[in-house]
């Protein structure tokens, strides 16, 4: 059997894993190497994505260089990689097709990995490992809302949200300057903010202007929203919809995440990571476009998109990672530690693997997932990856 040692990298107060062959497995593991699919297969049934009793129907998960549940190790979870989009499929994971999927939103509750697979102009689920269509016409644009979800349309949606039940999902559909709210599990599709209009009008909900929104955070009863061309973060909230910061602070701001105290926005042309209290803004890492690792002031991103907050281990210190686009790698920092480290990802192109090996292409969204796990939507390869974190 394989064995593994660990090199340990300290990212501000986080050890960040380098798995290297020498070290036996631990006893819950269940393969490595040559049982890379079982070892795949088993991280996957445990997330709920993939069937109790089996693994894809009509289709076995490819071991690759590394197995899932090793420690730092990057794989497919959905979709078909590669440079080109193949026609659109529903189905076993690992045949399912997409589209430049650019958001992501894990449903802990169900264990469903909802995916905005912006142009085919819908949204997806993977769940039991087969991936299906929650909402919209794919491969039809739209702006309809409908009782009937399917009958519903989106025009290039991207960031995805929760609410706190789990109830609803919220969509940026981006190319109609509107929020959308899709009822779950299979419920009406609605408006929730936008006239439709481009423009940058604070007022009623659905008399308010956006100007291609393209990231959404729920806070309670406060949605906050990344309205990219008009440069601000934009607030929803009794109905209204208010501005909280605009330009010349940000300059295409892509995603946010918020806990009502703070909000961590990417301000994706500054090429830097935001951290806005009220009316007031600081940096948290970057400012110049670039690749560099090290000190938050002195580290460089390519037009940083999709964030995320993970806790490691469970209930540590938050490590906030970035989909660093233009980059084409995922970037990490502990807040508060103020070093910036590359989490996974080397130059464009598509490799499964461990994270100093594994290759993507544009990836846009990140969302923290069960057990350590980190989903990438791997844009420009047109799939959704899986990387298993280290402790």
């Amino acid at each position: 059997m394989r064995r593994w040692v660990l090199i340990w990298i300290v990212l501000g107060g986080c050890h960040w894993a380098l798995p290297l062959p020498r070290r036996e497995p631990a006893a819950d593991m269940v393969g490595s190497g040559s049982d890379g699919a079982r070892a795949v297969d088993a991280l996957s049934r445990a997330e709920g994505l993939l069937p109790p009793d089996g693994g894809l129907p009509g289709s076995d998960v490819a071991p690759g260089p590394c197995a899932a549940d090793a420690l730092g190790c990057v794989t497919t979870l959905a979709g078909v990689c590669g440079k080109t989009p193949l026609p659109f499929k529903n189905g076993p994971a690992l045949a399912a097709t997409f589209y430049k999927p650019r958001g992501l939103a894990w449903d802990k509750v169900n264990a469903r990995l909802y995916i905005a697979d912006s142009q085919n102009h819908c949204i997806r689920v993977l769940a039991n490992g087969k991936v299906s269509t929650l909402a919209g016409a794919c491969g039809s644009p739209g702006e309809a809302d409908d009782p009937d979800p399917l009958k519903a349309s989106f025009n290039q949606p991207r960031g995805l949200a929760l609410d706190l039940g789990g109830l609803t999902l919220l969509v940026a559909d981006t190319m109609n300057n509107r929020i959308r709210r899709v009822a779950l599990p299979a419920g009406p599709v609605t408006t929730v903010a936008g006239s439709g209009k481009a423009g940058n009008l604070d007022r009623t909900a659905l008399s308010a202007e956006f100007n291609q929104p393209r990231g959404v955070a729920v806070d309670g009863a406060y949605t906050y929203v990344a309205d990219t061309l008009n440069d601000a973060i934009r607030l929803i909230h009794a109905g209204v919809v208010s501005t909280l910061t605009g330009p010349p602070t940000l300059d295409g701001p892509t995603d946010i995440v918020t806990d009502l105290q703070q909000h961590l926005v990417t301000d994706t042309l500054h090429h830097r990571v935001l951290r806005v209290q009220g009316s007031m803004a600081s940096v948290v890492a970057g400012g110049i476009k670039g690749l560099n690792d090290g000190a938050a002031d002195q580290a460089q991103f390519n037009e940083p998109a999709g964030i995320a907050l993970v806790e490691l281990p469970p209930g540590g210190e938050p490590i906030l990672f970035v989909a660093d686009e233009k980059n084409h790698r995922i970037r990490a920092m502990a807040l508060g530690k103020d070093t910036v480290a590359t989490a996974a990802g080397t130059d464009a192109g598509f490799a499964d693997g461990f994270w100093d090996k594994a290759a993507f292409r544009s990836p846009s969204d990140v969302v923290a997932g069960p057990q350590g796990v980190l989903y990438v939507a791997d844009t420009d390869n047109h799939c959704v990856r899986r990387y298993n974190l280290p402790p």
